[in-house]
């Protein structure tokens, strides 16, 4: 078998790594892609929704460099769409429904920052209501709207992707294993099978097993329901959220377990989802999927990306000989938002082999020893 020799050595075919693929290609990069051919368990990429949002949590906070990270996915996954005639964005407005004291407090955070205003907006409840189907915000509450709000479609971009690598001969399917690397200290080069990269990155979510990260992962459960006939013009928050599928479908999420970090699906979070159903209105739905994977979260909850000593990351595999340069890189810890930061992620890690720094906040030297 003769020898490829590639830039980009990629590990894992995720968000992550889907979208360092396409940005390595838009710099003309040459890649190989290592995907897991296993069907079971799912990952947090084939699970995931794709929301993307201005505003998390229960304190209404501006998601960290929002416009700047908004921007970039929106490129890239236009370039896709462009490359293989398959669109997976979509400009999808969101409701927020909001108590008065969280009212108050949005209120007094756009006095004191104006431009926040822009994200979170009021609307008239008339103008949301599926009234035909008794569906209505949460006694009490408010609802708001975040027009920048959007949605990839995590299965389109994926399977897109993995097309597009296929065809041209980018993709092994196969277990990555630290011990089939070798290193070439003549060539200065990793060797995995007949494949020669100079660099190699781990894109490989929550994989405590393989990389020294200090995760803090949780277990989240999705559910499917059909709603028929709802409107479908914008997707709803305001302690779970729900996002229209298509037909009469709806996706439903998410709950938060860290204490049982497995991927079976369970009764408890159906039930979870199926309460938070009801404060919109929505009982005894009917139910046609559930799903579980794990959130590769990091403490503070953001992620990290950056080059290090393969020694660092991976560990000490008595088979390997490790070279002493930081030719090893990482993107983890995306979290629930790996549609939103992956592409501009990507980015500046292929600009930091240029030399450019990355933001402290996400850099992978925070968590490591020195």
């Amino acid at each position: 078998m003769s020898e490829t020799t590639v830039d980009l050595l990629i590990v894992g075919q995720g968000v992550a790594g889907s979208a360092l693929a396409w940005q390595a290609l838009r710099r003309q990069l040459k890649i190989h892609v290592i995907s897991s051919p296993a069907q079971w368990p799912l990952s947090a990429s084939q699970v995931g929704a794709g929301l993307i949002t201005p505003i998390t949590g229960s304190r209404l906070a501006l998601a960290w460099r929002f416009a700047e990270f908004r921007s970039s996915a929106l490129d890239l996954y236009r370039f896709v769409a462009n490359e293989t005639n398959r669109d997976c964005w979509r400009n999808r407005p969101a409701l927020r429904w909001l108590t008065t004291a969280e009212e108050e407090l949005w209120l007094s955070r756009c006095h004191k920052f104006p431009a926040s205003a822009n994200y979170l907006q009021p609307v008239e409840e008339d103008f949301v209501a599926s009234r035909e189907h008794g569906i209505h915000g949460p006694a009490g509450t408010k609802p708001y709207v975040m027009l920048e709000a959007a949605r990839v479609l995590l299965p389109v971009f994926l399977q897109a992707t993995e097309k597009w690598l296929r065809e041209t001969a980018c993709l092994s399917s196969a277990e990555f294993r630290p011990c089939d690397l070798l290193w070439d200290e003549v060539a200065c080069h990793w060797q995995w099978k007949s494949i020669a990269a100079r660099r190699i990155v781990l894109c490989t979510g929550y994989t405590p097993e393989l990389i020294r990260l200090p995760f803090l992962a949780a277990k989240g459960e999705l559910m499917e329901i059909e709603l028929p006939g709802a409107r479908k013009d914008y997707s709803w928050h305001g302690g779970i959220w729900m996002t229209p599928q298509e037909q009469d479908r709806w996706l439903v999420g998410a709950t938060y377990d860290p204490q049982h970090l497995d991927y079976e699906i369970t009764s408890e979070a159906r039930l979870e989802l199926s309460g938070g159903l009801a404060q919109w209105g929505i009982r005894n739905p009917q139910i046609c999927s559930q799903q579980a994977a794990i959130r590769p979260a990091l403490p503070g909850q953001m992620p990290a990306i950056g080059w290090s000593l393969p020694e660092s990351i991976l560990g000490r595999v008595s088979e390997v000989t490790w070279p002493q340069e930081k030719n090893c890189g990482v993107i983890n810890g995306l979290g629930s938002r790996g549609a939103l930061w992956a592409p501009l992620l990507a980015k500046w890690l292929l600009d930091s082999m240029e030399g450019q720094p990355l933001p402290p906040e996400i850099n992978l030297t925070r968590f490591l020893k020195p």
